[in-house]
């Protein structure tokens, strides 16, 4: 039987080197997942027959058979700002646990998951919607006017929602007002018109969150 000495035992450096610390580490990790060009890292959320595997080459990253030829590319459809890979395999693998942002289809498109949001009955101010959503769907019990959105931690630089009117009685409108104080400063409407903005049954707006100004500017309305 072969006696292990003290030299084959690893060092605390040799083992941090040789193993990824699941519970993190100070000042980062790196990983490869092989030593030639073509070599891949490939990771899976879960041990599940049916789980879609993450592939990570060179320069491409493939997910659910959608494929992308630049993984900064990849980063910013999941609205990660930074382009390094790390901060990418975090906030996809974050992505895969709770699909309610954005879905990529296999054709390049993407499919939005709506959110319904319970009956407006009052004047919204500072008004609250679900997060990791981009479309609501609205409903209003009367007329009612909206003075400004407001999401946990602050809207994100250039968040996009779609707000759907679901309403089926006319006159039952959402009136998304200009530069009101009801709400906070950072929360409120910028309109493009100056004026306040009108969503009647069956029409939608989008807003975009404008970093610049601190405020939503709406960028359609139908």
């Amino acid at each position: 039987m072969a006696t292990q000495t003290a030299s084959s035992y690893l060092t605390k450096a040799e083992t941090e080197a040789a193993y990824l610390r699941l519970a993190g580490v100070s000042g980062g990790q790196t990983v490869h997942g092989g030593t030639a060009e073509s070599d891949k890292l490939i990771v899976y959320g879960n041990s599940h027959a049916g789980s879609e595997p993450f592939e990570f080459g060179r320069e491409t990253l493939t997910c659910k058979n959608v494929k992308v030829n630049n993984v900064l590319e990849a980063a910013k459809i999941h609205g990660t700002a930074g382009g390094a890979i790390g901060e990418m395999v975090v906030k996809l693998l974050e992505v895969t646990e709770d699909l309610i942002a954005p879905n990529l289809l296999a054709d390049g498109g993407l499919a939005l998951s709506p959110a319904n949001v319970a009956e407006v009955t009052e004047t919204k101010n500072n008004w609250e919607l679900p997060s990791k959503h981009v479309w609501y769907r609205l409903k209003a019990n009367a007329s009612h006017e909206v003075t400004g959105i407001y999401f946990p931690g602050g809207p994100e630089p250039g968040q996009i929602i779609i707000l759907t009117n679901m309403g089926t009685v006319a006159g039952r409108n959402l009136v998304f007002k200009n530069q009101n104080a009801g709400s906070e400063a950072e929360y409120r409407f910028k309109n493009s018109t100056e004026a306040d903005i009108t969503l009647e049954i069956n029409h939608t707006v989008a807003y975009m969150f404008d970093l610049n100004v601190e405020r939503w500017r709406d960028v359609f309305l139908r």
